[in-house]
């Protein structure tokens, strides 16, 4: 198949060139690294194998040491049964009932007592303290032997970059670009000529950001955090005892003890935190046409029959909304394809005609193969069209989104190190493109150019998705308020640009946590109410506002070994201390001198 039509068939194309070109490129990406970094693949394997083989001896003398240590418990068990031989001879001897075994049993108790003792402190406790020693010797030489295997290890890692993935999807193909930072005119770009409206509340923050775009038209990938006050069940147990009259069986008056255990509860708010990740896309192909689908339910390994049937069950539903659009004079129509129409499930489309313009047969033959036989992740999108701009969201990309190979800096095996890498490299790859492919099985979307956009207004350096997600990698201490027990939600708001540099205001909003106790009267069954206690905790929110400055370095070494905490592309940051807010109420307080000094102080 040429490359031009693979490209309008992105499933198969990913199964049959794209997943094993990008493998391909991965591989050799990490084998030119390998060689730029000339780390010494044969010492390090040399050291790995030094460590296997000392972690097998740390194994072996835990287990001596755990089966010393078992002895000492059973010899010291043997000596409080002497004890016990002992105290039962001199009751039998003192209470003259059995005095023959009283003093056969004292000094046997004696013996049993003392010799566990004695071998105790003779010999167990020393081999205990000698396998301890030892084995705090093989962990010291197991650290020295890590040391020296992450030492062999770090020309590879300082060789790593922050756009490495970047780089290997667009050496892979064309069918689209990743950028490697989201920069302030693609938001103005999606915002003005597609007519994106930030959706995002003051409860959801942008965590992670990337962004590029299909055939020049633009995309924004968001992972975000979001609050939600959810409706928490608390609990609260009490038991109740009672004594209870009754007859038995001939007759006669008894009594019983009874018990219940009751529980009471209640049902709160209280804050949930949870990740979501939105795929943003411009496209002015069908402008007014609206719908919104969701998974259909159709799970990876679902057989054809499972579909049919599904299938067959969703037509009913599309027979009843024909009849009931055309009594009320409705626009919906179903299409002939009622396979596409019930798996792809977008109901609640206004404009037919714009509806079947995007999703001709190729389309929907795309979109159906992209429902039943996508792998790795199957129908666990969701795709919302509003006139120019389409959203994607998946569970997939709430766990793969942005790179960062930081996990592997622990291992001290390179062959681990490789594979590993390469791996998380193809995570990333399928979790991007399955995302991007309820786009790209669209051929009108590919076919349609992007429109021109004048970005009149002053440009910031840094966008806002950028400076939040910026904000959500560093210490959360510095934005929390003194009372915050929960997790932090934080949002920016533009001051002002100073040079190359830009100004936020950072507001935290985040609960604290206080505990309560409320009293539910609970009915028992000896026909009385109890007062049952039930803990549970009463939210009451929290903001504090901070500021923070946003540099985009542009000659910064974005090696991923020099950042201790966010993926920072080429941008540097701070906290904007006490002394500016302060200061800054001065008329003269020189902004411009002060961010200088400070970013000065971060190269």
């Amino acid at each position: 198949m040429p490359v031009d039509s693979m490209k309008y068939d992105p499933l198969d194309y990913y199964k049959n060139t794209l997943k094993d070109a990008f493998s391909a490129n991965c591989e050799k990406f990490l084998n030119n690294v390998t060689n730029e970094s000339k780390v010494d693949i044969g010492a390090n394997e040399v050291t790995s194998n030094k460590i296997v083989a000392q972690n097998k001896k740390i194994e072996e003398q835990k287990d001596r040491l755990k089966d010393a240590k078992a002895l000492r418990i059973f010899l010291i068990i043997l000596s409080i049964i002497g004890i016990a031989l002992i105290i039962v001879g001199a009751l039998l001897i003192a209470q003259q009932t059995n005095q023959l075994v009283g003093i056969i049993l004292i000094p046997v108790g004696i013996i049993v007592f003392i010799i566990p003792l004695v071998v105790i402190f003779t010999k167990v406790n020393k081999k205990i303290d000698a396998l301890s020693g030892c084995l705090d010797a093989f962990n010291k030489e197991l650290q020295g032997l890590l040391d020296e295997a992450r030492v062999q290890l770090s020309p590879f890692f300082n060789s790593l970059k922050f756009d490495d993935f970047i780089n290997i999807c667009n050496m892979t193909t064309s069918m689209f670009k990743l950028d490697k930072e989201l920069v302030p005119e693609k938001l103005l770009l999606l915002k003005g000529l597609y007519g994106y409206v930030d959706g995002f509340t003051e409860d959801e923050s942008i965590t992670d950001v990337m962004s590029g775009e299909i055939d020049t038209n633009p995309f924004i990938r968001c992972k975000i955090i979001d609050m939600k006050m959810i409706d928490k069940v608390y609990t609260g147990s009490r038991v109740v005892t009672w004594t209870e009259t009754y007859r038995d069986s001939e007759g006669r008056t008894q009594t019983r003890q009874c018990s219940e255990t009751l529980v009471a509860r209640i049902t709160r708010k209280a804050p949930e935190y949870t990740t979501e990740d939105y795929l943003i896309y411009g496209n002015e192909a069908a402008p007014d046409l609206k719908f919104i689908r969701g998974p259909s339910g159709i799970k990876v390994g679902c057989t054809d029959k499972d579909v049919d049937k599904f299938v067959k069950s969703e037509e009913k539903r599309l027979n009843k909304m024909n009849e009931k659009a055309t009594k009320a004079g409705g626009t919906f129509q179903a299409l002939g394809n009622t396979k596409f129409d019930a798996l792809f499930g977008a109901y609640d489309r206004n404009n037919e005609v714009q509806f079947r313009l995007l999703f001709t047969p190729l389309a929907q033959q795309n979109m159906i193969e992209l429902i039943t036989k996508a792998q790795p992740y199957g129908d666990d999108w969701s795709f919302f069209k509003n006139k120019k701009i389409n959203i994607v969201s998946s569970f997939h990309g709430q766990k793969y989104f942005e790179y960062d190979p930081r996990f592997v800096f622990s291992y001290y095996d390179f062959k681990n190190v490789v594979a590993s890498l390469k791996a998380y490299f193809e995570n990333l790859f399928a979790s991007l493109y399955f995302e991007l492919a309820p786009l790209l099985s669209i051929p009108l979307y590919q076919m349609t150019d992007a429109g021109k956009y004048d970005v009149k207004q002053n440009l910031r350096n840094v966008s806002d998705y950028e400076a939040e997600s910026f904000v959500n990698h560093m210490d959360p201490k510095l934005f929390a308020h003194p009372s915050t027990k929960t997790t932090q939600i934080l949002k920016i708001n533009f001051k002002n640009s100073v040079s190359k540099s830009d100004v936020f205001e950072v507001t935290s909003h985040s609960f604290d946590e206080i505990p309560q106790v409320e009293q539910v009267s609970v009915m028992c069954r000896n026909g009385k109410s109890y007062i049952v206690d039930v803990p549970w905790f009463r939210y009451d929110p929290l903001s504090q506002v901070s500021s923070i400055a946003i540099k985009n370095n542009l000659n910064r070494d974005n090696s991923c070994v020099n950042s201790s905490n966010y993926i920072s592309k080429n941008f540097i940051g701070f906290y904007m201390d006490n002394v500016y807010n302060d200061d800054n109420q001065e008329k003269e307080f020189d902004l411009a001198d002060y961010l200088e000094k400070k970013f000065d102080n971060l190269n």
